[in-house]
């Protein structure tokens, strides 16, 4: 790791600390995207089941550096409800895109989360990061969230799996001392959980687009 990146983030962890020290909420949302939801073709002929399980548990997320080199020291984290909120966007899906869907369905789908992250890091350079601290300034910050989803279908006694892996990213500008007035909240931009937030429900819709498509290849 190069001099200045350890710089950068020594000081990112500063900026969290003006922040605030305490795990905050991410306002997670299972809003399913409108435009994609009214033009998905409806399958009112194949019997299916569907099974979701997670590997990842809600709670505390700590979020990541760039390309998830390692967890971003000292920060107190997020609250998430990523597993529950991506279970409910599936379910709506599927009960759209399916007429008949009940437990005992010929055909089974299953999908199951494997991984899930978050990255925040600065975009800006060390000596500018170093500048907004001391005396005040913005900070250019990335937000990025990845979801990883593996998907099975068994149907007509062939079993077809498919990793289904997508990321979602934006831009966020924290404000310190006489930068906080021209930050995004003060612009009336969202927060940063706001930011991470609209990233993991972009994500997750990317995963039902994706299992959608992979559904219309099969005929399904």
């Amino acid at each position: 790791m190069s001099k200045q990146t350890i710089i950068k983030s020594s000081l990112i962890v500063i900026v969290a600390i003006f922040i605030g020290g305490c795990a905050t909420n991410l306002p997670m949302t299972s809003s399913l995207n409108d435009f994609f939801m009214m033009g998905t073709k409806v399958n009112s002929s194949e019997n299916i089941s569907f099974q979701y399980t997670s590997n990842i548990t809600d709670g505390l997320l700590k979020p990541f550096e760039q390309d998830k080199a390692k967890e971003v020291s000292g920060h107190p984290g997020f609250n998430h409800t990523q597993s529950a909120t991506l279970g409910r966007m599936l379910n709506e899906f599927l009960e759209n895109k399916f007429s008949k869907i009940s437990p005992n369905g010929s055909t089974t789908i299953t999908a199951v989360l494997k991984d899930f992250w978050i990255e925040q890091y600065s975009t800006d350079s060390g000596g500018k990061v170093a500048l907004a601290v001391l005396v005040g300034g913005e900070i250019n910050m990335m937000c990025i969230a990845k979801v990883k989803i593996l998907l099975t279908i068994n149907r007509n006694g062939e079993e077809l799996t498919k990793i289904i892996s997508v990321s979602s990213e934006d831009t966020y500008v924290s404000g310190i001392g006489t930068g906080t007035s021209t930050s995004n909240i003060y612009r009336g931009k969202n927060s940063l959980e706001h930011t991470h937030a609209k990233n993991i429900n972009k994500a997750n819709n990317k995963v039902i687009m994706m299992m959608n498509s992979y559904f219309e290849e099969l005929g399904l």
